[in-house]
């Protein structure tokens, strides 16, 4: 591995994005066309990780351009410098409460719209994508957990099926027989645990725990958004060998070959545009712009509200 070589095809790699990447997103747009600089192998990542750690040490790359989701911090001091300087940031508050003023715009869509994702390194790729549509995102790091299925049916979907609101999970996860498996696993789970979760609540404010998934419109649904085998071939990704020690194996390799592919490759921007575009396919937008309209009105009649009651502020 040239070191000189990665460089510079890092460099241009960066300078193609405004967001951070992480080494394993760059190791896999220098691995793909046009660079296609070495094969994929795991001596290869650990190769080019060593090389990217000097690079940075050496000032060759710019590490504030490199993003580390394993790594992060917990706690810290907060506060202010003085009484005077927290009622300075109270007043501007105030001063700007209409421009703050928001609706909830989901409450008034048919459907309801998460996105969980596989991977935890590509949580900030995901968010960024959709933070324009407020829209949780979900990295479950594999399988999801009980707890966070959970946590996810009682604290939010519940809600939202007692509103008459449809559930929609767009999922992504790799293209390998544990990856394709994940979709399955998380619609059989929402089934059981949801209704579980009803029975536990009695059935009542018009949710129907017998009838809650043979409904002509089901509560739920899991849309497979990412990684396709279209998308493995549109993006041309570079494949690692699939692991003969997942018991789901077989039945993969039966139908796609002995290779996979991590979510991971897709390059970045097209990954995020693929993002929105799942997204958007759910969101019914005469409802979204008459939901933007009247936040806009309220946040005018806010103002006038302030002006009423003369809550004013002398600049000083």
């Amino acid at each position: 591995m040239r070191y000189d070589e990665v460089v510079e095809a890092v460099n241009k790699v960066m300078r193609e994005y405004t967001m951070r990447l992480t080494i394993r997103q760059l190791y896999y747009r220098i691995i793909s066309p046009p660079y296609q600089l070495f094969a994929n192998t795991m001596n290869n990542y650990k190769a080019f990780d060593k090389v990217m750690t000097k690079a940075r040490e050496r000032g060759h790359v710019d590490w504030r351009r490199i993003e580390d989701r394993a790594r992060g911090t917990i706690g810290g001091d907060y506060g202010w410098a003085s009484p005077d300087a927290y009622l300075d940031e109270k007043i501007d508050e105030l001063k700007n409460a209409a421009d703050h003023y928001t609706r909830a715009i989901w409450d008034n869509q048919p459907q309801y719209v998460e996105v969980w994702v596989e991977k935890d390194a590509l949580a900030t790729l995901f968010s960024q994508a959709v933070g324009g549509f407020r829209v949780v995102t979900f990295p479950s790091r594999g399988y999801s957990s009980f707890t966070k299925v959970m946590e996810a049916i009682i604290e939010r979907f519940m809600e939202r099926w007692k509103r008459g609101q449809q559930v929609i999970i767009l999922h992504f996860s790799d293209h390998d027989p544990s990856g394709l498996n994940m979709s399955q696993d998380l619609f059989n789970r929402l089934r059981d645990y949801g209704v579980q979760a009803i029975s536990d609540e009695g059935g009542d404010e018009g949710i129907d725990a017998e009838n809650k998934f043979s409904h002509e419109r089901p509560y739920f649904e899991i849309v497979r958004c990412a990684l396709t085998y279209d998308q493995v071939q549109q993006f041309q990704l570079a494949s690692n060998p699939t692991k003969s020690a997942d018991p789901r194996s077989k039945d993969y390799v039966a139908k796609y070959g002995d290779k996979c592919w991590e979510l991971d490759a897709v390059p970045p921007d097209s990954l995020q545009e693929i993002i929105r575009r799942s997204v958007w396919q759910f969101i019914d937008a005469d409802l979204w712009k008459q939901t933007r309209e009247t936040m806009e009105k309220e946040q005018q009649q806010l103002r006038e509200k302030l002006v009423r009651l003369k809550i004013t502020f002398d600049e000083e």
